[in-house]
Formats: structure tokens, C-alpha cells, sequence
């Protein structure tokens, strides 16, 4: 059920970003960095053999990674002049990141099956 939050979560911020445009980029990358911070809390432990590496992998490139590539993915665009522009791409920017630091640490065994 929590992948219903990592595939909701951008997709709403998106909405904001598009609607709400006299918010500045540090209130939108605060807000980044507060979900990805109950997102690591929400996560817990994934399995009974899961040890501290695993789960700190995890939230580092799970969580920690995709949102931080979305706040500089924001800081480096010219929001809110383009807001429309910056809202279509932030979704999917994430999902990349998210992606690719699942995929580093499902090679690289930091995060098990």
C-alpha cells in the first residue's frame, strides 16, 4: 500500500506546483524534504532479516535520492514563471530518480528482495 504514496505524492505536488504559483521554491523543497522524512518514518522495517544497512539504503535511495533530485529539479528551473512546464516534468523526474535508486540498490544488494 505504500507505493500508492511514492506514485501520489509527486503527482499532487505537481497539482500545487501548477496552481499555486506565489509560493516560493524553498516553502516546495521544504515540503520535499517533510515528505521524505515520514515517508522514511512510514516505511519501517521491510523484512525480518533486514538489518540497519538495508533500511538506511533504503530510505537514502529510496526516498532521500528521488526527492532531492525533484528539489534541485525545482531550484534549477525558473518556477513560477513556467509553472505549467515545471509541474509536467517534476512527476516524472522523480519516478527516474526513484527508479534508478532502486535499481543502484537492488544491484549493489544494500537493498534486498
Amino acid at each position: 500500500m505504500l507505493w500508492v504514496v511514492f506514485a501520489a505524492a509527486p503527482i499532487v505536488i505537481a497539482f500545487a506546483l501548477a496552481t499555486l504559483t506565489k509560493v516560493r521554491k524553498y516553502h516546495w523543497i521544504t515540503g520535499f524534504a517533510i515528505i521524505a522524512a515520514l515517508e522514511c518514518a512510514f516505511m519501517g522495517k521491510a523484512g525480518p532479516s533486514w538489518e540497519v544497512k538495508h533500511i538506511v539504503a533504503s530510505w537514502v535511495l529510496g526516498n532521500i535520492f528521488p526527492w532531492g533530485i525533484a528539489g534541485l529539479y525545482l531550484w534549477l528551473t525558473p518556477y513560477p514563471r513556467s509553472a505549467i512546464l515545471v509541474a509536467s516534468v517534476l512527476p516524472v523526474i522523480y519516478i527516474i530518480a526513484l527508479a534508478i535508486g532502486l535499481v543502484i540498490g537492488d544491484v549493489s544488494g544494500l537493498i534486498p528482495q
